[in-house]
């Protein structure tokens, strides 16, 4: 509990509580200007279901191999096409991996190509022209290091205050340490802490996230809010909560090939829905299915 207490001191501010008065004549405000609720753009088939605004912690969720991380860069791409602005904190890949999978991803070109560099100069010529406007319009910063929570704040902070920041990814949370905590006590230290820092510093955060092995012990490997690991707070904490399935990866024979679907199980915003998106392994693009590629 003192760990908690510490967090909370620490994130504590100097304002001014707002009376129901006051908050009502703002809302009457809003609505009497038709005032819109201000959402992340997203550009693909969850925009107008996955409702993320600033201030809001969002967990990505899945067992290993199901497409984490390239949803994960497929949602940063999305969002960058908007002209808002990522920062993406890679636990487990460096950069020139990122790097290579959006190559292949906008390019369409295999993953395995790209990682050989296995070109003719006319090749790299057309690869780096269709590519090289499109790249230098996204916003999208990536950090490959291992800091603690405390630099890592201190980094997204800097990087805001000189570009701008809309949406912070994180991949992923089980590789975050807090110290001097049991695994549980930490899990949910850090997941408070992303919350509150997420409101602070008014940016979107997207987490992600593994999940215990207890979904596979079941018919349906589908996952449920239950199988976030480690900690019952991950679910508590999160504004969102989604999770990813894909059928094939249990099911050589399924009829659902490259079919990944994308579980809304918990959202505070919006409500909950299940969106079947086209994932091509070879060039680590998810797409609506009707334009699969």
């Amino acid at each position: 509990m003192n760990e908690f207490k510490e967090i909370f001191s620490e994130s504590i501010k100097d304002e001014k509580p707002q009376s129901v008065k006051e908050l009502l004549d703002l809302e009457i405000e809003k609505i009497k200007n038709k005032v819109k609720p201000e959402f992340i753009k997203i550009n693909s088939d969850l925009s107008g279901v996955l409702k993320i605004q600033k201030g809001d912690l969002v967990v990505l969720a899945a067992r290993p191999s199901i497409g984490k991380s390239a949803f994960e860069l497929q949602l940063s791409i999305d969002i960058a096409f908007y002209n808002q602005s990522v920062l993406s904190f890679s636990l487990e890949m460096k950069n020139e991996q990122l790097m290579q999978r959006i190559l292949s991803n906008l390019s369409d070109t295999t993953l395995d190509s790209i990682r050989e560099r296995n070109f003719t100069p006319e090749q790299t010529l057309t690869l780096e022209k269709k590519l090289k406007k499109h790249l230098e319009e996204l916003e999208i910063y990536f950090v490959d290091k291992t800091f603690s929570l405390n630099h890592l704040k201190d980094i997204t902070i800097k990087h805001k205050n000189e570009k701008g920041l809309d949406v912070l990814m994180i991949d992923y949370l089980q590789l975050m340490k807090v110290a001097n905590k049991n695994r549980n006590l930490e899990i949910g230290a850090i997941t408070l802490e992303l919350k509150s820092f997420a409101k602070e510093a008014d940016v979107a955060i997207i987490l992600l996230s593994q999940l215990s092995r207890e979904v596979e012990k079941r018919p349906d490997k589908r996952p449920i809010l239950s199988d976030l690991r480690d900690s019952g707070s991950i679910e508590q904490d999160a504004d969102t909560v989604i999770f990813l399935y894909r059928d094939e990866y249990y099911n050589e024979f399924t009829e659902y090939k490259n079919i990944l679907e994308v579980i809304i199980k918990k959202q505070r915003q919006g409500k909950l829905a299940v969106i079947p998106m086209y994932y091509n392994y070879e060039t680590q693009k998810i797409s609506s299915i009707e334009k699969r590629c």
